[in-house]
């Protein structure tokens, strides 16, 4: 095989290993303005590609909704001094963070979090602009 075809099939390669991974990060899906829901933890997943959270939501009418809540790489996360010890199923938190677009998916991307009382940020959001 010649060097440039050999090039073109590597490089094709990288494209198509990168494109979805480009396209996993993309928040296109999530509302511009940032928002903050407080609940109840019912489960935290301390996996990669993301943590997530489980949080029981009060609504309106006494009855509660479950929300998924994405947050950031495990290691960002610990990094940023939440862990284990501190986010735990039974205790109620503040997200902040973006809706999705669809109301019916409840779900969210973490910008920030409030535990007890203290603010735990990720790395790409600040808390401090949301209203």
């Amino acid at each position: 095989m010649g060097r440039r075809a050999l090039a073109i099939l590597v490089i094709s390669g990288f494209v198509a290993v990168g494109v979805p991974a480009w396209a996993h990060h993309s928040i296109a899906g999530y509302e511009q303005r940032s928002t903050t829901i407080q609940g109840v933890v019912t489960a935290v997943r301390w996996t990669n590609p993301h943590m997530a959270i489980e949080l029981a939501v009060p609504t309106g009418d006494g009855k509660t909704e479950t929300w998924f809540i994405e947050g950031g790489y495990v290691s960002a996360q610990i990094n940023a001094g939440l862990t284990r010890l501190i986010l735990k199923p039974g205790i109620t938190v503040k997200v902040f963070g973006r809706r999705h677009r669809d109301p019916s998916m409840r779900m969210a991307v973490l910008n920030g979090i409030e535990v007890n009382g203290k603010y735990y940020q990720r790395g790409g959001g600040d808390i401090k602009d949301n209203p």
